[in-house]
């Protein structure tokens, strides 16, 4: 199953290509997911960031646009994890950082200094 496939790459940072035959509409579901989890800004930041490519044969012999638009992202690995975030995460709960107090400025500074690059 793509599904159960999908579950088990998660944490992958090596496979680039995948060939997967019969995937269905829940098993692309779940590699949306993988590529891209939308969840939390702390899931979005650790999906898959290394697949680029993934052919399939049967339902319909086409990868969704969904997954398409996260394999090709993932093509540009430099900013892609800050890409992901800032397209499902626009607005950022500041509450979460309070709890380490100036300690973590620099950090957040830095990331969104990087970010406004991309």
């Amino acid at each position: 199953k793509a599904s159960a496939l999908a579950d088990a790459l998660v944490g992958n940072t090596s496979l680039e290509k995948l060939v997967i035959n019969e995937p269905t509409s829940s098993g692309w579901s779940a590699f949306s997911r993988l590529l891209c989890n939308t969840s939390t800004i702390s899931n979005t930041h650790c999906s898959n960031h290394t697949l680029t490519q993934i052919h399939c044969h049967g339902y319909g012999e086409e990868v969704p646009r969904s997954v398409e638009r996260y394999l090709e992202m993932n093509k540009y690995q430099e900013h892609v994890a800050t890409t992901k975030i800032l397209m499902h995460h626009p607005v950022f709960n500041m509450e979460t950082f309070f709890q380490w107090k100036l300690k973590f400025l620099p950090v957040l500074l830095a990331w969104f200094h990087e970010a406004m690059s991309v």
